[in-house]
């Protein structure tokens, strides 16, 4: 993934690549967000940093189908997640969707879970968290 990240630095690169191919490729990074190695789950994140800093005016056409769902992600993965490193990394991704999609986009897909992420966050942390809450990452 580092490789790949790396990769999309080039115009050339990124120009070949085609955004509605983003779509479909970048939910299959998702996935390891949640792996059990830190070097993977931080190698996914500068991954999807690379894609959203990146990104030109046309970073809305791929973004915007899979907003929803990557705001849901990235706040999961700041919730479980226990390494500060990578909790900054994920602070840095978070940052950058936002600054990069629509705001009125944002608004759409994250205000149907606000309630879900208020009780998120107000979690005890001696009290497990419900896992009807969490998305479910599955691997494509």
């Amino acid at each position: 993934m580092t490789l790949l990240s790396l990769l999309l630095t080039y115009p050339r690169v990124r120009q070949c690549s085609m955004q509605q191919s983003l779509t479909i490729l970048v939910p299959r990074v998702w996935p390891f967000l949640r792996h059990t190695i830190s070097s993977v789950r931080r190698a996914a994140l500068e991954t999807l940093f690379t894609l959203l800093s990146k990104a030109d005016e046309s970073c809305a056409m791929w973004i915007n189908p899979i907003l929803q769902d990557m705001l849901r992600h990235m706040f999961q993965s700041c919730i479980l997640e226990s390494n500060e490193e990578i909790l900054e990394l994920i602070q840095k991704v978070w940052m950058e969707l936002l600054s990069q999609a629509p705001h009125q986009f944002v608004v759409a897909a994250s205000c149907p879970w606000m309630g879900a992420w208020l009780c998120l966050m107000m979690q005890a942390s001696q009290i497990p968290i419900d896992v009807n809450m969490l998305l479910e990452v599955k691997a494509l």
